[in-house]
């Protein structure tokens, strides 16, 4: 008698935890128009826009710090 409850338990809380996924038959509608594609679209070229100076100043740094001892030049003043 356990076992049979047992098992009905479970077969009500798999049906129970499955429902929502059974209820989402239909296809997503995508009411978007152009503009507003056009607009997350500028979002993302400021974005981009707005990393690019900090990726290229990263790769810099890393550069400059991998450079030789030899290769750095010291500052001289012409005017002693």
């Amino acid at each position: 008698m356990k076992t049979k409850l047992r098992i009905t338990l479970m077969a009500v809380t798999l049906i129970s935890l499955a429902s929502p996924v059974l209820a989402a038959t239909e296809g997503r509608v995508d009411n978007s128009n152009y503009l507003a594609w056009g607009f997350l679209g500028m979002c993302a070229l400021i974005v981009i826009c707005q990393v690019f100076p900090i990726v290229s100043m990263i790769l810099n740094l890393i550069k400059g710090s991998s450079a030789d001892e030899n290769e750095l030049e010291t500052a001289t003043s012409k005017y002693r």
